[in-house]
């Protein structure tokens, strides 16, 4: 799936625009150069996101190998 691309994920349909893969991107940086382990949540956190958008930060970090602990 490409970005901006339809995705589907248990049962849901969304949309992973090239906006929220970078600010996932950039994100998991933030943290990692905060010297603090990068995981889903924390990537969340940095970008105030709530579990409403967990399918986008997964999908993008399963896709570049991030956060997979």
């Amino acid at each position: 799936v490409k970005p901006g691309e339809m995705q589907e994920d248990a049962g849901e349909t969304f949309t992973i625009s090239h906006e929220d893969e970078v600010a996932v991107l950039n994100a998991a940086f933030q943290v990692q150069q905060g010297g603090n382990t990068v995981t889903r949540e924390a990537i969340k956190q940095k970008l105030g996101w709530n579990n409403k958008r967990h399918d986008v930060v997964k999908f993008v970090c399963d896709k570049h190998a991030i956060a997979m602990r």
